[in-house]
């Protein structure tokens, strides 16, 4: 499993784009031929132009690498072995490049590889074979809960809010340590993860115990028809929900038994004999506490959208701008136009009940 960003590629776009601003304002300085004309202006100049600019004066080689598209996505492993390596793609393959559709939107995207395979240095993973799934925000973690054997929910600090998973085989009880680490993901959660979704996941996973519990299940042609619709309507419920973003910073730390027990949920299926749930045990919601929404931070959200509302009719075609109700950056206007009329958006503010500042 391989999560997918763009931030890399958009940090390169905006030091090429100060390149060419540093080199319109050396251009302008030298061409001038009456100093009392010339406007002295400050701009920031980023470090790795100024190391070129001195190279290239004291008549150094200067490596160049690139170009690259700002919407080029970067890539990265979820599990702990590969976690700190470097995620390269086959040359061949038709996912070699992969540009990101919604540049605007901070969430990742699932990538599945049939091989996978370390260089001699270790420090590389090559994979083969690749799969981009659909853009579905919050779907890698949602894939990692359906079948993973073991999770354990982590919540902020305040107890209010599921921030992220820690998937694998689970824990020593008497170490708390890993039983299989190099394979453990610890997944931070984008959109926020409610009771509903792990009652789904969970009526999944049941029915997938039906269909491999023994041998006689997989020749009841009944029982295997009612799963597969089960499975099919939950799944497609699963898939199609809509989820406000989480604005939460989630570090994994790859550590277990780091949940309160008190704050744990078990969860039992009265109409499935506990023998029948051995292969995809049933996951354990956690609880967590109401959320307060003070009059401060509705009050600042008010006057944001009232902001977002005129930037978006107002201000030219390019612009920088953060929705920070929904934790958005966007680079045109177009696309926050667009987003302020989005069901997703919409729905946030209809909790803030702020419904007249859309």
């Amino acid at each position: 499993m391989v999560g997918i960003t763009w931030r890399g590629s958009l940090h390169d776009y905006r030091i090429r784009r100060d390149a060419q601003r540093f080199v319109s304002h050396t251009t302008d300085l030298s061409s001038s031929t009456d100093p009392s004309n010339v406007s002295v202006q400050i701009i920031d100049i980023p470090k790795e132009l100024c190391e070129v600019y001195e190279r290239k004066e004291i008549g150094q080689p200067v490596t160049l690498t690139g170009p690259y598209s700002p919407l080029e996505a970067n890539h990265s492993s979820c599990h702990y072995a590969t976690k700190m390596r470097r995620v390269q793609i086959d040359g061949e393959s038709i996912n070699s490049v992969g540009l990101e559709e919604e540049q605007h939107c901070n969430y990742r995207r699932l990538l599945v590889a049939f091989g996978v395979h370390l260089s001699q240095t270790r420090q590389i993973v090559s994979l083969r074979h690749t799969t981009l799934m659909p853009s579905i925000r919050g779907l890698p973690a949602l894939i990692a809960m359906i079948f993973a054997p073991t999770i354990e929910l982590r919540l902020d600090e305040e107890g209010k809010m599921k921030t992220g998973v820690l998937c694998g085989l689970g824990f020593n009880p008497v170490t708390n340590t890993s039983l299989y680490p190099d394979h453990d993901m610890d997944i931070g959660f984008d959109v926020q993860i409610s009771t509903e979704d792990l009652v789904r996941i969970n009526e999944i996973r049941k029915q997938m115990n039906l269909a491999l519990y023994s041998a006689e299940s997989a020749g009841n042609k009944d029982l295997m028809r009612s799963v597969r619709r089960t499975i099919t309507t939950e799944l497609q419920k699963l898939l199609e929900a809509k989820r406000p973003p989480n604005r939460n910073n989630y570090f994994g730390t790859f550590q277990w038994n780091r949940l309160n027990p008190d704050d744990r949920v078990p969860k039992m299926a009265e109409d499935v004999s506990p023998d029948h749930l051995k292969l995809f045990p049933l996951h354990d919601d956690v609880i967590t506490r109401t959320v307060d929404i003070d009059d401060e931070y509705r009050l600042k959200m008010m006057y944001h959208l009232i902001w977002l509302r005129e930037k978006a009719t107002i201000t030219t075609f390019m612009c920088q701008i953060t929705c920070e109700l929904c934790d958005m950056d966007f680079n045109f206007t177009s696309d926050l136009f667009a987003h302020l009329s989005s069901s997703q958006h919409r729905e946030l503010v209809r909790q803030l009940q702020l419904t007249h500042c859309i």
